[in-house]
């Protein structure tokens, strides 16, 4: 699949500099236009994520019968994160951590004082929810379970 695309820079990028990318006009191998005219991104290095970089800012554990479960992640640090090395999970009754799930197999980064919502259906908290950053969705397989009446989110 043609999903990727590798950039040489005549200087090397700057550990925690967000960099804005701007492609114009792109088409195939045989003159076709790509997507839209122009599309526009953030990118960058990151850095190794540490204990107080993420906070979980929202935890929706009790979703109306037509909603799914989300959580939403903040970098309340001034890196810019890897959501690889990230994972969600929950506590068992013994206390031990249970359903832990990576946030990405691939690069994705979080950029410093961003929103991340992680579900494992956009397209319903979409249909449920007033939102406001469409592209600041992380879908997984599963959701780790949160129970109504009490629970540990890590």
């Amino acid at each position: 699949m043609f999903d990727r695309v590798m950039i040489s820079l005549a200087s090397p990028l700057v550990r925690n500099k967000v960099y804005t990318l701007t492609v114009v006009l792109v088409s195939d191998c045989v003159g076709n236009r790509i997507g839209k005219s122009n599309f526009t991104t953030q990118v960058g290095l990151s850095e190794q994520v540490l204990k107080s970089d993420v906070i979980l800012n929202e935890i929706l554990f009790n979703p109306t019968p037509a909603a799914t479960d989300y959580v939403e992640i903040y970098n309340r640090s001034n890196k810019i994160l890897d959501l690889r090395q990230l994972y969600i999970a929950n506590r068992n009754t013994t206390g031990a951590i249970g359903n832990l799930v990576q946030l990405s197999t691939e690069s994705n980064l979080i950029f410093p004082q961003e929103f991340r919502v992680i579900t494992a259906s956009a397209a319903i908290v979409n249909a449920n929810y007033r939102i406001i950053n469409k592209e600041a969705f992380i879908v997984i397989e599963s959701m780790p379970s949160f129970n109504d009446d009490k629970g540990t989110a890590i």
